[in-house]
């Protein structure tokens, strides 16, 4: 199936018919010396008119009509373009629960992990972030955008009293972050969940999924295995034996939840090493996705009709057939 890419050009055959009714016309008009002019003169004087008079025309038509068609790009084919910079979207999930507050490190793990944050958003100016807080329910923050600076300036609020809700569900916040990437345009990018709790086989089961609709998932763990008390309004959190509950980081099950995601995981560091690591796959990750990704585009086939018109050229503009036009 042909199409013209440039429809437009196709205009320009209007103009044409006006020339060759302009060259009908002076052709007619040549005709009428017959009657004041003797026909034997008439051989002197004028180019001789006969039917082989007509072949210029239609030669000159015909190559404008080519002209034309090419210009206005008619394609028969279609080639593969790649995609690039499809992976250079990222979605950040920071936990807000109350376990974020516990100080391992100090002052607490909430305010060490939006230094953190800050950190990624000032380093790396060529990507877009959007940035959702959870607890058991997703809350976004910012969607997608290329602006980290508007991102950076709405951190130093965040924190658990905001949310309407406590707890933990990692599973929401995960297809929250989905919906934020497909509604950037990017169905295909990356998600960094910044936690501090155990995770479940249906988070990791999640993880898989996102994975293979080309959504990866790293995680930045924050705490320690010592872990620390979860402070409350009256003290700490205790069971129900009256115990002080001590909040540890499990590295070992959020290692498994990154490898699901086909992500990494790191530790929150004093240093850059985790911020570097985590930058360092997500530009592994995108040049996958863009030797993978590509779109069918139209090509343009006009340029195979200029051998058909350079000769055509050629024969209207020789000086004979020039003149029987004229």
């Amino acid at each position: 199936m042909s199409i013209f890419l440039k429809p437009w050009w196709l205009l320009a055959i209007f103009p044409l018919l006006l020339i060759i009714i302009w060259i009908y016309y002076r052709q007619t008009k040549s005709h009428n010396w017959h009657k004041v002019c003797d026909a034997e003169l008439l051989k002197v004087q004028l180019i001789s008119i006969g039917d082989s008079s007509i072949i210029p025309i239609i030669l000159l038509g015909l190559a404008w009509l080519i002209a034309v068609v090419a210009l206005a790009g008619p394609s028969w084919t279609t080639v593969k373009s790649p995609i690039f910079k499809s992976s250079n979207t990222t979605v950040i999930l920071l936990e807000l629960s109350q376990e974020m507050m516990v100080q391992d490190p100090n002052p607490n793990r909430l305010t060490r992990a939006k230094y953190k944050i800050s950190d990624l958003l000032r380093s790396t100016n060529d990507r877009q972030y959007g940035l959702a807080v959870y607890s058991s329910e997703p809350f976004t923050v910012s969607p997608v955008t290329s602006d980290g600076a508007t991102i950076d300036s709405l951190l130093s609020a965040l924190d658990p009293s905001l949310l309407p809700i406590g707890g933990r569900n990692i599973v929401f916040a995960l297809d929250h972050a989905k919906d934020l990437l497909v509604q950037s345009g990017q169905p295909k990018g990356n998600i960094l969940l910044v936690t501090t709790g155990n995770v479940n086989s249906e988070v990791i089961a999640k993880a898989a999924h996102l994975k293979h609709q080309g959504i990866t998932t790293s995680v930045l763990g924050v705490g320690s295995a010592i872990g620390g008390p979860i402070p409350e309004s009256t003290g700490f959190l205790k069971d129900g034996n009256n115990k002080v509950v001590l909040s540890k980081l499990n590295r070992t099950v959020l290692e498994k939840l990154a490898k699901a995601g086909g992500g990494i995981y790191k530790t929150l560091s004093h240093d850059q090493l985790d911020l570097n690591s985590l930058v360092s796959s997500w530009n592994i990750q995108a040049e996958k996705i863009e030797d993978n990704l590509s779109v069918d585009r139209r090509r343009n086939d006009g340029y195979w009709l200029l051998w058909i018109l350079i000769p055509l050229i050629s024969l209207v503009f020789s000086v004979g057939w020039r003149n029987s036009i004229i």
